[in-house]
């Protein structure tokens, strides 16, 4: 992913034949490229990958050309595509990333049930790793 200072407008958007290019508003930053997710050799793998980052780019100045003129202040991160939240975190519909709950951990207790939601947002490797290990357990 890429986070561009200053950001470039409050509209969110995702441009569905491009490879899924879209536009997080994150003030006062935009992020890119939370939409194209590639496997990892492990869940400890946050190397970001200079070919996605160039690819990323490519689209960027070629939609909002500007930014190759702006020498904008460039962030870039490598995320993974779990979340784990509370229940009353969720919004079912409107978010992008899967979400797993854990409902031994909510009120009223309910042992081994996980429920899986649409996420919003990046967790980190480490943490996307216990939320797997989490899961596999109860499974």
């Amino acid at each position: 992913m890429i986070a561009v200072k200053p950001d470039i407008g409050r509209l969110p958007f995702c441009v569905v034949d491009a490879d899924g290019l879209n536009h997080i508003p994150h003030a006062p930053t935009s992020v890119f490229g939370s939409n194209r997710w590639e496997p990892v050799s492990s869940p400890t793998d946050q190397q970001v990958d200079p070919s996605e980052i160039e690819r990323l780019w490519g689209q960027l100045t070629r939609f909002v050309p500007q930014l190759a003129d702006e020498q904008p202040v460039v962030t870039q991160w490598a995320g993974t595509t779990i979340q784990a939240m509370h229940v009353e975190q969720v919004e079912p519909g409107r978010a992008p990333r899967p979400t797993v709950i854990d409902h031994t951990r909510e009120s009223p207790k309910i042992a081994n049930l996980l429920s899986v939601f649409p996420g919003r947002a990046t967790l980190w490797a480490h943490l996307a790793e216990q939320t797997r290990d989490l899961v596999l357990e109860k499974l």
